[in-house]
């Protein structure tokens, strides 16, 4: 599977997201001299579910989000995508019209 997004940890805590849009923003000549934590988006600005919610939860909140973190606690268990959302619905719709 393609990965364009990566969690940033410290210490064992979720602190942020990095994507490969992130990187390239920076321009090459820069790139060297720049921290993952100056181009990441902090926690905060993340877009968070449980792994208890209900899907339907979640597609409430991936409206304008690219990606929802999946947070157990304070351990990251996942990244769903809207495609990932989509394949869920999809699947739901197939078992419903048995």
């Amino acid at each position: 599977r393609h990965r364009s997004a990566y969690p940033v940890v410290t210490e064992g805590t979720l602190v942020g997201l990095v994507t490969l849009a992130d990187v390239r923003r920076v321009p090459a000549e820069r790139r060297a001299a720049t921290s993952v934590g100056q181009i990441m988006t902090p926690r905060s600005q993340c877009t968070i579910a449980s792994p208890h919610d209900e899907a339907v939860e979640a597609f409430a909140r991936v409206a304008g989000a690219t990606r929802i973190l999946v947070l157990d606690g304070e351990r990251l268990v996942g990244i769903l995508t809207p495609t990932d959302l989509a394949r869920i619905a999809q699947a739901a719709h197939l078992v419903g019209d048995r």
